[in-house]
Formats: C-alpha cells, sequence, structure tokens
C-alpha cells in the first residue's frame, strides 16, 4: 500500500481459497448458495474484510470510516473469480477479489486479465514456489520476507551485464525518489577480474542514479553472487534485481541468481520483469 500510495496505483487484494478437490463445480456452487441463503458469508470474505479494514484504519483508504458497514455477501460473479462490492466508491482504487484453486495458477490468470505491473506475496522458503512466482507469472514479483514498518529501508540494486538489469536500475530510482530511499548498487564477479559488460552496468547504473538526483553508494564484490547479495541485504536493505532471461528448462533443475537469491533472502525482495 505505501508503494501504491506513491504511484497513485490502483491496488487489487485477492484472496486465493485452496481447491476443494472432492467437491465438483455444482456442488460448489451449491454450497456458496446456501451460505448466501443461511447469511454465512464464505471461507475468505473473512480475511478481505480484514485487509479492508486494516487499509482503512492505516490511513491508505481516502474517507474511510471505522464504523462503515462491511457487507460481506455482496460478492458478484466475474469471469474466473468472484469480487466483493465495497461499501462506498473505493472500488476506484481498490478491489476485493476472491479466488479458489492453485494459489499460482490464480495469480498468473489475475495477471494476465487485469495486466498488473506488480504481484505483492509474502514470502515462502520453499523451491518449487521461488521457481513458479518467477517463472509462470508475468509481472514483476515483490516478495514481502519479514518486513518491518518501524524500519528505514534502503535499495540493494543488485546490478550485472544481464538483459533485465537496466529495467531493474530505472524501477529502484522509481521507488527510491517515490520513498526518498538510498540506493545501494552492487555488482558482484565470480572471480578477481571485472570484465567490461560488468564494469559498464555498474557505471551506468551509478551514473542513472546521478541524473535522477538519487542518493547511492556502489559497492564491488567477488565471490558466489547469490550468497553475496543475501549478506550484503542483511535485514534492512530490500533487494531489487532484473529476472533472469535463460532457458526455463535450465533455470528449472540448475535454478537462477533470482530464484536462489529469492529462495535464500530473508527480507524483502523485488524482482523486476
Amino acid at each position: 500500500m505505501q508503494l501504491a500510495n506513491a504511484f497513485l496505483a490502483q491496488v487489487t487484494v485477492a484472496y486465493v481459497e485452496p481447491p476443494l478437490a472432492s467437491m465438483s463445480s455444482d456442488g460448489l456452487n451449491m454450497a456458496r448458495e446456501t451460505l448466501e441463503k443461511w447469511g454465512i458469508p464464505q471461507p475468505g470474505v473473512e480475511v478481505l474484510e480484514w485487509a479492508y479494514r486494516f487499509m482503512g484504519a492505516a490511513g491508505y483508504i481516502d474517507g474511510f470510516h471505522q464504523m462503515t458497514p462491511f457487507q460481506q455477501n455482496r460478492l458478484v460473479s466475474k469471469s474466473q473469480h468472484q469480487e466483493l462490492v465495497l461499501p462506498s466508491t473505493y472500488n476506484e482504487k481498490l478491489r476485493l477479489i476472491l479466488r479458489r484453486g492453485d494459489i499460482i495458477r490464480e495469480l498468473r490468470q489475475a495477471v494476465e486479465e487485469d495486466q498488473y505491473h506488480v504481484t505483492v506475496i509474502g514470502g515462502s522458503g520453499e523451491r518449487k514456489m521461488a521457481h513458479d512466482l518467477i517463472e509462470y507469472i508475468d509481472s514483476s514479483i515483490f516478495v514481502v520476507n519479514n518486513f518491518k514498518e518501524d524500519l528505514t529501508y534502503k535499495l540493494l540494486l543488485c546490478v550485472d551485464d544481464s538483459n533485465r538489469t537496466r529495467l531493474a536500475v530505472k524501477t529502484a530510482a522509481v521507488v527510491a525518489a517515490a520513498l526518498n530511499l538510498e540506493v545501494v548498487v552492487l555488482t558482484v564477479s565470480k572471480t578477481t577480474r571485472f570484465g567490461p559488460g560488468y564494469t559498464a552496468a555498474h557505471n551506468w547504473a551509478m551514473d542513472y542514479l546521478a541524473q535522477k538526483e538519487i542518493k547511492h553508494t556502489g559497492i564491488k564484490r567477488t565471490g558466489d553472487p547469490v550468497t553475496t547479495f543475501i549478506n550484503e541485504q542483511g535485514t534492512d536493505k530490500i533487494i531489487v534485481m532484473g529476472s533472469s532471461s535463460g532457458s526455463a528448462i535450465k533455470k528449472f533443475f540448475r535454478g537462477s541468481k533470482p530464484q536462489k537469491t529469492l529462495q535464500g533472502s530473508k527480507s524483502p525482495i523485488l524482482i523486476v520483469k
């Protein structure tokens, strides 16, 4: 929500209910109708209500009043999901949707349907989850590991000569400017030599941030890139890095730097596509 306010962006809060393998679609629809008839909210609606009230109480919704009635059963069926109609005019800035199924598949479909630029999700240490988030969701991914509201973060911008590095640099500059954050530019070489590609990428990032008048520092390290990224991040930096553009099969078996960093990081990380 802090990022959304900085960019005046529309926000959709999505809750994905686990699939009911033993229930047919007809049975699921009948269960929904029964819940509505009895005035019982469907599973997941209370989570959306909590999110709505939390954002309102925290000042993220203009004109919000804590006593505004929340009509839990005002669910409208869309093509692939149900949308909860909000009690005021907030639906122009904020949407609450309820989906059912596999979380990766449902998030992927939601991104495809509405063309979201960033998907924000809580952290998971599972390798498969890290792989699937990066590979199958066609938006930038912001994984919020152990976010601390009272901490002044810096951005740790991981720079190399890969295709999406420049987009990551530009994204970091926008975020840093909007939220008044300092940027640390980090380039890591596996050997003691920094080749022309890495050197040029590092220098370009430094020059770009200087042109945008973003407070920044530069660091060059040698060693394993993923280990160095995580060690430099600590608990007070948000990693920003571009996604890998290599072979999907190769990335699945060997992993990629973004996947391994996401899997090992214990702090927030933004992977830019």
